[in-house]
């Protein structure tokens, strides 16, 4: 491939081998110098170091400039840290990187990172590189000041109507919108310009006056009062507040509610929280089976001293609620141990006592 670059900058690279200190790698790498020219030697040429830490000759490099970047090698000049990005590729052998490329580019370095795998880091460069690049850059560096477009407004530049105009003029669906939403509106008004005798007179129910005396009285209203009156149309607004108001400061439920907040209440009290108390025993359990078990017919308990149920359909009933409230016979139950009965006199006291042991 014909490269398009007007200048080469030959650079040698030093890597740097490190113990790790983690169980999933043994040694870490890194590029840690760059330096101008073509060393004699070979690459991965070890360079010197000890067990821990060694440093290694990894090759050569070519950085390429070109006209097009002149830019991004500004900046990179005047970052104030200039910086060399070095890219190296993990192989599968020995040594277990390969040097790819090298560049004083920032937008491709961080191009570099695409691939995953690769190693790239950027180090500082050197000042003969950094000679070179600023005399690049002093030659074919060109200033292009911003220019920001102006929108062209279509509504303006293109006449909204029937002409036909060429494809690349035609309107665009908003603009189509407005016009069909321009002619509406102007038959509308077309429509307004009528003669007041053409128009049917319809009366409006919100100006018609309401008769306030089909209402109850407000003094009259209750917790359970229905309000519903109060707030169909055509009742005055001032008269509905009126209304609600009243409502709710009947029902005590409403006017003494209080929303939950810390160190207001008595919470050791059970019933110290308004509506989060115990609930009022309306009906005992018992009853509530033997009324579902009915069939929804209400039960009627013999009287005192009747031995007999006179309404046969509530013989069921009657037996449910004997069988609930007679005590029932555990004697038969497998797997459940016997709750041990109390003992009194000498039994219970030569019952063993353990775990009388108290914490020190």
């Amino acid at each position: 491939m014909i490269s398009t670059a007007l200048a080469h900058i030959p650079i040698g690279v030093v890597v740097e081998r490190r113990k790790a200190r983690s169980a999933w790698a043994d040694t870490l790498w890194r590029p840690v110098l760059v330096f101008g020219g073509r060393p004699a030697a070979n690459a991965w040429t070890w360079l010197g170091g000890c067990e821990d830490q060694s440093l290694f000759y990894a090759g050569e490099a070519i950085i390429e400039l070109h006209r097009t970047e002149a830019n991004n090698y500004r900046d990179n000049l005047l970052s104030g840290r200039p910086s060399v990005w070095v890219n190296m590729r993990p192989s599968a052998s020995e040594p277990p990187y390969e040097l790819r490329a090298a560049t004083v580019d920032p937008a491709e370095g961080e191009a570099f990172t695409d691939a995953g795998s690769n190693l790239v880091e950027p180090v500082s460069m050197p000042l003969e590189v950094a000679e070179i690049l600023r005399r690049f850059v002093a030659e074919h560096y060109v200033e292009r000041p911003f220019v920001k477009r102006a929108r062209v407004n279509r509504a303006q530049s293109v006449a909204i109507g029937p002409t036909e105009m060429p494809v690349s003029e035609r309107e665009s669906s908003l603009l189509r919108w407005a016009r069909l939403k321009q002619t509406a509106r102007s038959s509308e008004e077309g429509a307004d310009e009528l003669p007041e005798t053409d128009r049917a007179v319809v009366p409006n129910r919100a100006e018609m006056p309401f008769d306030t005396t089909s209402l109850p009285p407000i003094d009259s209203i209750v917790a359970d009062t229905d309000i519903t009156a109060f707030l169909r149309a055509g009742v005055p607004p001032e008269l509905t507040q009126v209304a609600l108001r009243r409502a709710w400061t009947s029902d005590p439920a409403i006017r003494d509610f209080i929303g939950i907040a810390e160190n207001q209440w008595d919470f050791n009290e059970p019933n110290g929280i308004p509506g989060f108390g115990a609930m009022a025993p309306l009906e005992s359990s018992v009853d509530v089976l033997a009324y579902i078990a009915s069939g929804g017919a209400p039960s009627q308990a013999p009287s005192e001293g009747s031995g007999a149920v006179d309404d046969p359909s509530c013989a069921s009933t009657n037996a449910l609620r004997l069988s609930l409230e007679s005590t029932p016979d555990t004697s038969s139950v497998v797997g459940v141990k016997e709750a041990p009965q109390e003992q009194t006199g000498d039994s219970a006291a030569k019952r063993p006592r353990h775990g009388g042991a108290l914490p020190t």
